[in-house]
This record gives structure tokens, C-alpha cells and sequence, in this order.
């Protein structure tokens, strides 16, 4: 999946995706760099706060190779974010800040 480097269980690629749907509506990909560990259990997912690049669509490709090669430079720092999940009660919300 575009923008996850490791493996990890399907409980937490289900809300991976949902992170990957938000970034799309903003024209744009987040690459993880890591997550807290939160392990927050909601409905069939396993969220965390997330570190990494909210990259434009259009920049997705050339990032992707950077990446996955650990080869991210500070140039890229512009780009960075935190992704936060909120809930509240049944509802949830996924922040890029």
C-alpha cells in the first residue's frame, strides 16, 4: 500500500485506509514515517497518531521512491504532519495537523 513501509495487521490497515481517503480528498498521500504505539481500539481498527508527509498527488510517485529507499531529506520538512484520530462516542475523525 502507497505510503506504508512496514507490515502491519489488518486491523490497523483499515484505518490506514481511512487516513489514505482523508489525504486523497486533499489531493495528496501520507507517507508514515512512524506511530506512537497508541493501539486505540474503535470498531474493527487499531489507531494511532501518526508521523509523517501529506505529499500532493502529483509529487506521490518521486516521494515514493525517497521513501521506501530512507532516503528522506529535509527538503521534504514543508510536508510534514501529524495524524491525529479523535473520537467521540461512535464517531471518528481523522486530523492532519
Amino acid at each position: 500500500m502507497q505510503g506504508l513501509r512496514t507490515k502491519e495487521n489488518e486491523r490497523f490497515i483499515k484505518y490506514f485506509e481511512l487516513v489514505q481517503a482523508h489525504a486523497n480528498k486533499q489531493n495528496a498521500v501520507f507517507f508514515m514515517d512512524f506511530g506512537q504505539c497508541d493501539d486505540i481500539d474503535f470498531e474493527d481498527m487499531e489507531l494511532d497518531c501518526l508521523f509523517g508527509w501529506l505529499i500532493p498527488s502529483d509529487m506521490a510517485d518521486n516521494f515514493e521512491n525517497i521513501d521506501l529507499s530512507s532516503k528522506v531529506d529535509d527538503k521534504w520538512d514543508d510536508f510534514c504532519v501529524w495524524v491525529t484520530p479523535k473520537v467521540d462516542g461512535s464517531k471518528l475523525s481523522i486530523v492532519f495537523e
